[in-house]
Parts: C-alpha cells; sequence; structure tokens
C-alpha cells in the first residue's frame, strides 16, 4: 500500500490524548480505548500488524480467510510462539457427509479416539515409572555419588553423558524390563499419533472445515478455489509474516474405502500444496489444517476479534470517496454544553464529501446476532450525528445486502468488492439528500427489517 493511502488510516491514538475532526460544523473527538497499545504497532510500516493488512487489503481470499476463526494456541519457547489453526475442505462429496455420520462409522472413530487416550496414559506411567527408577538407581550407585561429591554437584554436560552412559551399562539389567515396557508403549503411541489420531481431530472439525469451504466457495469468484487458495497463502509466507504448516489427510480413503489414508505434511513450505483430489482413492474429501506460526505480537488482535477491523479499514483507505479513517476508537461529540458521552466505533470514516460512514465488523456468521447487534448499535447511537452506518459480517446467509433503517448489512460475499459496494453506497446516498432533506431522527426502534434487498 503506498504511502498516500497508509495517511488515510489513524490506527493508534496515543493514550491520554484525543484527536478532533471537525465535519460540517460538528466537532468529533476522537480518543484511545482500552485495547489501544495492541495497535502501537501499526505505526510502523514494516511491522507484522501493517504488512498483513497490507496484503489482505489487496487480496480477496485472504481478506475473506481470516474473517474465519481460527484455533488459537501459544507455544512460548518457539520463535513465532503464536499458532493459528485454520481446519477447512477445498472439496467435498456431499454424499460422504451423510455416511461418516453414520452410528457405525461414530462408533470406529470411538474407538480409535478411546486407544489414542489410552496410550498416551500409558507413555506418561511409564514415563514416569522409568525416571523414579533411573533417579533410584543413579542416587544408589557409588562411581554417580562419588563423582557428583568430588565435583561438589557442578558437572559439566560432557561429564553428565559419561555419567549416564556408565550407568546404564553397569545396571543393564535393572533397566532392561523397564525399556522393553517404553520400546512397546513408543511404537503403539507411534501408531495411535500418526495413523489414529489425525483421522479422530479431522472427524472432530468436519463440521468447522465444511464450514470454512462454504464462506470461500460462496463468497469469492476463482475457477480453482484451491490454486487461489494457494497462491494467496504463499503471498503471506514471501512477506514473511509468518511460517506455515499445512497437515492434509484423506477422509474418504479410510473411511470409506478401509485403506491407509493418504497424508501430506508441509513443514514451512515456500510454495505450499493443496490438493482438491485424493491421488490415491479418488475422494474429494481431504482435511486440511494450515497452522500459521506468527508473532506473539498478532495475538491480542485474533483473541480480541479486532484484526478484521484493520483489514477493513486497510481496504477502505483505497476508495477515492474515503478522505480520512480511524480504526477502534471512542468517539463523542464536542458541544457548548459539553461533550457526549463517547461511543465506541470500530471504523469511523470521514468522505471527501464530508459525510461521516460508521463501519461495525463482526466475526459472527449467525445472521440473527448480527441483526440483534445492528439494533444495539443504532440504540447505542442515538443522539450520534452520521450518515451512514454498515455491519460486515462473514455470514453466507446474505445472497444480497440487507437495508435496515439506515444500516446496510453487508456478508461474506460482498468483501471480495467491499470498496466499490460502499463507494456505490455513498453515492447513492449522495443523490437521495440531494433530492430530500436529511433525517434529523432516527427511525423507531422494533420497526421491521426493510425487505427491500438489493
Amino acid at each position: 500500500m503506498s504511502q498516500e493511502y497508509r495517511d488515510k488510516v489513524v490506527p493508534y491514538v496515543i493514550p491520554g490524548t484525543s484527536q478532533e475532526e471537525v465535519v460540517d460544523g460538528i466537532t468529533y473527538q476522537i480518543r484511545n480505548t482500552r485495547q489501544e497499545e495492541t495497535f502501537r504497532q501499526f505505526q510502523s510500516p514494516n511491522s507484522p500488524q501493517s504488512e498483513l493488512c497490507d496484503v489482505t487489503s489487496e487480496d480477496d481470499i485472504l481478506r475473506l480467510f481470516f474473517f474465519i476463526k481460527p484455533d488459537f494456541s501459544i507455544h512460548p519457547v518457539e520463535e513465532f510462539p503464536l499458532v493459528l489453526g485454520f481446519p477447512l475442505f477445498l472439496d467435498f462429496d456431499e454424499k460422504f457427509l451423510g455416511f461418516v455420520f453414520d452410528e457405525s462409522v461414530k462408533k470406529k472413530i470411538d474407538g480409535m479416539k478411546d486407544k489414542s487416550e489410552e496410550v498416551e496414559k500409558s507413555l506418561k506411567e511409564i514415563s514416569s515409572k522409568m525416571l523414579w527408577k533411573f533417579f533410584t538407581v543413579a542416587v544408589s550407585d557409588r562411581q554417580v555419588s562419588s563423582r557428583l561429591q568430588r565435583k561438589r554437584g557442578h558437572v559439566k554436560e560432557q561429564e553428565v553423558d559419561d555419567l549416564v552412559s556408565g550407568l546404564m551399562t553397569r545396571r543393564k539389567n535393572q533397566f532392561d524390563s523397564l525399556m522393553a515396557d517404553w520400546v512397546n508403549v513408543f511404537s503403539s503411541l507411534y501408531y495411535a499419533q500418526e495413523y489414529s489420531l489425525p483421522i479422530v481431530q479431522a472427524y472432530q472439525s468436519l463440521d468447522t472445515a465444511k464450514e470454512t469451504l462454504d464462506i470461500l466457495s460462496n463468497s469469492v469468484i476463482v475457477m480453482d478455489l484451491a490454486e487461489a487458495l494457494r497462491s494467496s497463502l504463499s503471498k503471506l509466507i514471501s512477506r514473511r509474516i509468518c511460517r506455515m504448516r499445512i497437515e492434509s489427510i484423506c477422509l474418504e480413503c479410510y473411511l470409506r474405502k478401509g485403506v491407509e489414508p493418504y497424508t501430506m505434511i508441509q513443514k514451512y513450505p515456500l510454495e505450499p500444496t493443496l490438493d482438491a483430489i485424493c491421488n490415491k482413492c479418488g475422494g474429494k474429501s481431504i482435511y486440511h489444517v494450515i497452522k500459521m506460526e506468527a508473532p506473539y505480537s498478532l495475538g491480542p488482535l485474533f483473541q480480541e476479534n479486532t484484526l478484521q477491523e484493520f483489514i477493513i479499514g486497510y481496504t477502505l483507505a483505497k476508495s477515492e470517496v474515503i478522505k480520512k479513517l480511524y480504526v477502534h476508537k471512542k468517539v463523542n461529540v464536542l458541544a457548548k454544553e459539553g461533550p457526549s458521552s463517547g461511543v465506541q466505533i470500530n471504523i469511523f470514516a470521514i468522505t471527501k464529501n464530508n459525510r461521516i460512514l460508521l463501519v461495525d465488523v463482526t466475526t459472527s456468521k449467525n445472521l440473527n446476532k448480527v441483526m440483534k447487534d445492528v439494533d444495539a448499535k443504532i440504540d447505542a447511537l442515538r443522539g450520534f450525528p452520521y450518515d451512514m452506518l454498515v455491519f460486515i459480517t462473514p455470514s453466507v446467509e446474505l445472497k444480497e445486502y440487507l437495508d435496515y433503517h439506515k444500516v446496510r448489512v453487508f456478508g461474506s460475499r460482498h468483501l471480495q468488492k467491499i470498496v466499490s459496494h460502499i463507494g456505490y453506497l455513498l453515492d447513492e446516498y449522495e443523490k437521495t439528500s440531494a433530492q430530500k432533506p436529511i433525517p434529523t431522527q432516527q427511525p423507531t426502534l422494533g420497526e421491521e427489517p426493510s425487505q427491500n434487498l438489493k
């Protein structure tokens, strides 16, 4: 994104300070929210936050992809400790979806899960037993104790290796039976972890993976979804925003054909491979987990669901009709009688025609939940002067946009061309405003949604 577009976005306001914008004689005061320190790094164009918003503002699939809530975990010892897991299918056999929830298949999966848990429990028991056995043998061994006494407990790493090696040789018989138990459990663990567990995990995430496919396939127009997603993910990798691991397994191989499943594990590929068709059984139900390893500083944006606001903010900054916008700020109006109560707004945008556009961004896919949020926002904005309020949701239920009071609700399929959609909305608003006075009062809550779907 060029500097011109960056200058339109205000991602960070120093806590304790405020900025003022005068629009048509009304003074708006913009202040920080409690999450503000999370946004500080947006001030650097080379930060992971800025880079991520740059690439998603340019890429239709990535913009939509990051509206999907990932599995979230932290691995503190890793270079990129934040791990985001995105389960998905790139194609799916609908008949297979009905088959896999058959009672016989569920019992088979439950059996595999029980076996995996049993092996994991045995491993912990054997490990604890082996550690205790080693400790008791070591403290009773004269050569070990005398060496530690001479060194007063300060031994070098190589000396520890020598002590352990000598102990295992001298007390070989005492360790043999324990090692045999370890080998048996380890071989069972390998089978459970490398074969059974991936199938169980994929089965448990079927609905999530299918939902991701539905969102992507119903919302972006591409000839080849697998190739388009692969290309988009490569952009993230090339910018070094994150590292990526991809684990893939064909469920039809085992659950439908009864053969060992096709699997592929890619660790930090420069250009990932995403198969939609299994090259072993020909099935379409290949389950992928895209695991993005990212800097810890990105974590709060995912935990607090604020990343999507910045993605939309940076994307809208490309619109010629947007003059300036603030992301995730508290805004109040200054008047002679004093400032009004502040309203927290996801995106507060000022157009070149001095219109106030408010954008609420949600990750909720439930349209009923979204409409309740719309009502709550309308209520919170009573007395707050603005021209248009827009809601953006990844819901696939909205085949067309929805007009509700002074609100327009966009669904997942509008994210691909959100700049032109909002540009058209503002253009229509200008035409309407030129024909009749702008209403100064909000509609009464509780009115039915407009049936005028565009």
